[in-house]
C-alpha cells in the first residue's frame, strides 16, 4: 500500500502544534493526508479566479519569484539573498512568499521573467507563459555549504534527500567543487521528470524509500531529514538536513 507510514509522522505536521493540541484537549490526534502541503495551496491561490486578477499591461524590468516558502526549503536568508542578487538586474523583484500584495500580484503578467523556486510553481509560471508570454527559469542561489560536508570523499556517492530545485542545486555545487561520485536526488514531495537524471526518485513512502536505498546499492553519504537516518542505507555519514514539510519545526535548528 502506497503512502502508508509505520514509522515517519503525517508529513507536513507541524509537530508543535500536534503537542500543543494533544497537551490541551487530551486527546487522539489523527492526520488525513497532506493536501496544501507542498504546491497545493500555490496552485490553488493562482488558479482561482486568475483571471479576474491579472491586469495586462506593458513589459517592465521586474521579476516575479514564485514557489518560495518554508515548506520547500527556502529560509529567510537563502530568499534575502536571491533577492539581492536579482536586484542588481531588475528595477523590481518580487517574491509571493513575503511581499506581494494584490496590486503586485495583478501585475504578475507583465514581468520580463519569472522565477520557479520550487517544483511547485511550475503549473503557475508555465500559465503565465502560455497566456502571456513571460518566461521562467529555474533559481540558482548560490547555497550554503552543508554542515558536516566537509567528511564527504570527493569520489564518493552521495544521496539528497529534500525538494527538488534546491537538490538539485546543491548537486551542481558539488560538481563544480570537483565532487565526482555518483550524486543521486529523491523527494517525497513533487519532482519534475525533466529535471531528474539518472538514479533520481520520486517517492512514494517509506517502502519506497527503503526499496530504493536497496536497489541503489546504498550510498556512502546520505544528506536528508533526520528522520530518514533510522532507515539507513549510508555506509560513512549521514548528515542532517532537516526538511521543514517532512519532520516540521522542532527538528528543524537551522
Amino acid at each position: 500500500m502506497k503512502n502508508l507510514f509505520k514509522r515517519l509522522p503525517t508529513f507536513s505536521a507541524d509537530y508543535s502544534g500536534v503537542c500543543n493540541a494533544i497537551q490541551h484537549m487530551r486527546c487522539l490526534i489523527i492526520l488525513h493526508g497532506q493536501g496544501g502541503c507542498i504546491g497545493e495551496v500555490e496552485k490553488r491561490q493562482f488558479f482561482w479566479n486568475w483571471k479576474k486578477i491579472f491586469q495586462t499591461g506593458k513589459k517592465e524590468n521586474r521579476v516575479n519569484i514564485i514557489g518560495d516558502t518554508c515548506l520547500s526549503g527556502w529560509t529567510e536568508d537563502r530568499r534575502t539573498n536571491l533577492k539581492s542578487n536579482l536586484q542588481r538586474q531588475y528595477d523590481k523583484v518580487i517574491s509571493w512568499n513575503d511581499n506581494a500584495g494584490i496590486e503586485e500580484l495583478q501585475k504578475m503578467c507583465s514581468a520580463s521573467i519569472n522565477i520557479v523556486a520550487s517544483v511547485s510553481a511550475l503549473p503557475t509560471v508555465r500559465k503565465l507563459e502560455e497566456d502571456y508570454g513571460v518566461p521562467y527559469m529555474i533559481a540558482e542561489e548560490e547555497l550554503k555549504e552543508i554542515k558536516g560536508m566537509e567528511v564527504f570523499n570527493k569520489t564518493g556517492s552521495i544521496l539528497l534527500v529534500g525538494e527538488q530545485v534546491i537538490m538539485n542545486q546543491y548537486r551542481k555545487q558539488f560538481r563544480k567543487n570537483g565532487y565526482t561520485g555518483r550524486i543521486s536526488v529523491c523527494n517525497f514531495f513533487e519532482m519534475n521528470l525533466e529535471w531528474m537524471e539518472e538514479g533520481d526518485c520520486r517517492l512514494e513512502g517509506e517502502d519506497d524509500y527503503i526499496k530504493y536505498l536497496k536497489e541503489q546499492g546504498g550510498y556512502e553519504y546520505i544528506v536528508g531529514d533526520p528522520l530518514l537516518e533510522q532507515f539507513g542505507g549510508y555506509q560513512k555519514e549521514f548528515i542532517n538536513v532537516p526538511q521543514i514539510a517532512l519532520s516540521g519545526r522542532l527538528l528543524n535548528d537551522r
